[in-house]
């Protein structure tokens, strides 16, 4: 079974990573910190409650950022460990987990020639060159998980530009992708274009929202990944939405936004003024549907009373006059009998 034995050697706070790490990763970091730095990878694996990809991954981020360090005396624990084979069974075998030595290593630089590669990779990072672990992590990539140089200097390409380049990044973010299938370098570079459009579109999101203050939660960016990619919506139907939103909750409401935009997606509905003609007959039907109900309720409570009685001011002129000429007549009658 393998022992991760680690000593912490500075505040997670103090990395720069920490506040772009998830909430997996802390998790992991968590887990591993209440157990004093040495525990079984299943033990870490159930602690944190999490897979053993995103172990692994974690504890990769996290030696990078420096916040944790192997003690001397444990002996050199795959990187990878049993995670590709649980992970992408279709892609890894159990004989390719095993650490590689430095001479696999060498033969795969030679075999896939990725001298240029860790050049490449060294001049993004602003560094003469990569230290032999990193190498070794970047090989690995290439060895296990079948990517190829295009692919690896794409991806890292794009972490520079997002400012997260580092190789503990980069094969975190390549174990992910390749995990959502992203195997190939067209795929990438599919990936990387609605990454970048989607992240232009929640600038306009933030605008609209007034939100620079904080990030988007995990089910806030699910959402708004719903309305910009599956609804393709803009932030001109978006803002419709909140404006909506706003003036019946008198609030941001995600939730309330989306049963709005699901509605107009599900309708057919494309331009502004789709989504407002939708709105207003949707309403106009909400309303007429409101108000029979009220009536129908009416007529059930008026149902159940009894018959009113008349009351001062409540008579016919008619029948009023009628019954007057009756009493004439009997009285008329009565006189006439007595004399």
């Amino acid at each position: 079974m393998t022992r991760y034995n680690f000593d912490f050697v500075k505040k997670p706070c103090d990395a720069e990573e920490f506040s772009e790490a998830s909430v997996n990763e802390l998790k992991v970091l968590v887990a591993l910190f209440e157990s004093g730095g040495s525990i079984s990878e299943d033990e870490l694996v159930e602690r944190a409650g999490v897979s053993r990809a995103r172990v692994m991954a974690a504890l990769a981020l996290w030696q990078e950022a420096g916040v944790i360090s192997e003690r001397e005396e444990t002996s050199e624990v795959s990187f990878f460990g049993n995670t590709v084979r649980n992970e992408f069974p279709e892609r890894v075998h159990l004989s390719d987990l095993e650490e590689e030595t430095s001479i696999e290593v060498a033969r795969t630089i030679r075999d896939n020639k990725l001298a240029s590669l860790f050049d490449e990779c060294a001049k993004m990072m602003n560094k003469l060159m990569l230290t032999p672990q990193e190498i070794k992590r970047i090989s690995e990539l290439s060895s296990q998980y079948a990517l190829s140089e295009e692919y690896i200097l794409t991806l890292a390409a794009h972490l520079l530009e997002e400012g997260k380049l580092s190789v503990g990044i980069l094969v975190r973010r390549a174990i992910t992708l390749v995990g959502n299938g992203v195997t190939t370098p067209e795929l990438l570079a599919a990936y990387i274009a609605e990454r970048e459009a989607r992240a232009n579109e929640f600038i306009e999101y933030r605008r609209v929202f007034g939100i620079f203050d904080r990030s988007f939660s995990a089910k806030e960016k699910e959402l708004l990944g719903k309305w910009s990619v599956t609804f393709a919506y803009g932030a001109e139907v978006v803002g419709l939405a909140y404006d909506v939103a706003v003036l019946n909750t008198s609030k941001l409401s995600f939730m309330y936004m989306d049963k709005l935009l699901t509605d107009w997606y599900e309708n057919g509905c494309k331009t502004v003024a789709d989504c407002e003609k939708r709105y207003t007959e949707r309403k106009a039907e909400l309303d007429k549907e409101a108000a029979e109900k009220r009536e129908e309720a009416s007529k059930r409570r008026g149902s159940g009373n009894k018959k009113p009685t008349k009351r001062y001011g409540d008579f016919d002129p008619e029948e009023v006059f009628k019954m007057a000429l009756e009493r004439s007549f009997e009285n008329t009658g009565d006189i006439s009998s007595d004399n």
